[in-house]
């Protein structure tokens, strides 16, 4: 069996090699809409310094990523142009996507993967996210979940709901009960919800399915916090489905309804056929070898208690949550996140105020866990103090009377650590008034979904904030 699978991936590798796919059409092969962009969004901050996705492919290396994405969802996500206005920003995002998504496990049309993209698409209603509900609805269907099931999901605790869903096999219902009780602010999973996963699957796809709904909250923040607007290709496709259920607001950015509205709207993703589950295999070679330029140097273990050592060295918080994963590959990709969002070498605000930061984010989201961790930051030498908690109370009793770089900041983080979002046209001007660059704003909202996966994460497996 063994010398089946390593002769399975030479031969994927071989293909990679001699097809060596072309990445020429990249920026064609994204469906990218330039529909009129709000001024009170994030996104209107940020679309000169906007990174070309041909000049990502070509310039960057970043072909394999980008062309994996597309065969999956059939798009380019417009989220990648922003991302990368600070390179971390797209590598933290890339560092999640396939290891908490376990592609190419799942795409290959292994696993869980029904489950798994219910709860990414469970999670993304939930939070409000017109985007991610949009592309996690093409990706449930093209994954093979039922149509009945996307149509069915639950997303609120009310008799229609339940109602709805009381149809629905047993197996799913559980899988949708955790994807929404990690989702919701604050969080509402029960240890009934928890044990009915984890009868019904083994432990570890149980993970993998909660993996679905926590690697969204990367993505529900990201989209929602900027606003980035929605291809027009996977809103038609996906506008009947959604409609069977309750109406899903697009972000403000989205482009303009009357021009969707004349697209055919008839057609609708398909279940992956084999040419498509192959199909992305030659990138992976690609995917792999980047990822390991991201992560090599930097020696980050993958198990407990190692992985509490490292980032209690890194951040001064060992995560005692990581000791309760099960699957390496997750806890890796976690802390690799994390590390990326506490490089100095790469930071354009500094370390210091990030522990501050992460305190605001954790009582947006209502976590004394999270809050607890964020308290236990030591970073740069610099542990969150009274005098920053006393600021952080004077911010966000009245934020938009500050006109200083780190309160206009601290207004940010306080502003997208809510769901949906609350930025408004006063956050938006004081950001350009105070100078805070689009770097900035995307190393915070960077920040703000890497905390969202890890506040998921503390729902799922809730533990004592205790260092270890």
């Amino acid at each position: 069996m063994l010398l089946f699978v390593l002769g399975f991936f030479v031969v994927v590798a071989v293909l990679g090699f001699l097809l060596r796919p072309s990445y020429d059409d990249v920026g064609s092969n994204a469906v990218n809409n330039k529909g009129y962009l709000y001024n009170d969004t994030l996104a209107s901050l940020l679309q000169k310094e906007r990174v070309s996705l041909k000049e990502m492919a070509m310039e960057r290396g970043y072909g394999p990523v980008l062309k994996i994405v597309k065969v999956l969802i059939g798009v380019i996500p417009s989220c990648d142009e922003y991302l990368e206005i600070w390179p971390a920003g797209f590598r933290t995002y890339n560092l999640m996507v396939p290891n908490l998504f376990n592609i190419p496990i799942f795409t290959l049309g292994l696993g869980v993967r029904q489950e798994a993209s219910l709860a990414m698409y469970v999670a993304s209603r939930v939070a409000k996210c017109g985007y991610c509900s949009a592309h996690t609805c093409s990706y449930a269907v093209r994954r093979g979940a039922k149509r009945d099931h996307v149509e069915n999901a639950i997303f609120d605790d009310d008799d229609e709901s339940n109602e709805r869903s009381s149809k629905l096999p047993d197996k799913i219902q559980a899988t949708m009960r955790v994807a929404r009780g990690i989702s919701t602010i604050p969080c509402s999973i029960t240890d009934n919800d928890r044990l009915a996963l984890r009868t019904l699957y083994s432990s570890s796809d149980a993970e993998w399915i909660a993996c679905g709904a926590i690697g969204m909250g990367f993505l529900n923040k990201v989209m929602d916090a900027l606003s980035v607007e929605l291809e027009v290709g996977t809103y038609a496709q996906t506008k009947k489905l959604l409609e069977h259920t309750t109406s899903v607001a697009l972000n403000k950015a989205d482009h303009d309804i009357k021009q969707v509205d004349t697209l055919d709207t008839d057609t609708t993703p398909v279940k992956d056929d084999l040419y498509t589950k192959l199909d992305h295999l030659r990138y992976i070679p690609g995917a792999v070898l980047l990822e390991r330029a991201w992560t090599v140097a930097h020696n980050i273990p993958s198990t407990w208690p190692a992985i509490g050592e490292y980032l209690k060295t890194l951040t001064g918080c060992d995560f005692p949550v990581f000791q309760q994963i099960q699957n390496r590959r997750v806890a890796f990709a976690l802390a690799s996140m994390i590390r990326e969002n506490m490089d100095k070498s790469s930071t354009t605000i500094g370390l210091a105020i990030k522990a501050p930061l992460s305190v605001i984010f954790a009582r947006g989201v209502q976590s004394d866990t999270l809050e607890e961790y964020a308290k236990n930051f030591t970073l740069e030498g610099k542990a969150v103090t009274d005098s920053d908690l006393k600021t952080i109370d004077q911010v966000c009793a009245s934020p938009n009377t500050y006109k200083d770089k780190i309160p206009i900041i601290y207004y940010l983080m306080e502003a997208i650590s809510h769901t949906p979002a609350r930025v408004s046209l006063s956050l938006v001007t004081a950001l350009e008034e105070g100078g805070v660059t689009p770097q900035s704003i995307v190393e915070v909202v960077t920040l703000a979904a890497v905390l969202q996966c890890l506040h998921r994460l503390c729902c799922y497996y809730p533990t004592t904030t205790t260092q270890q």
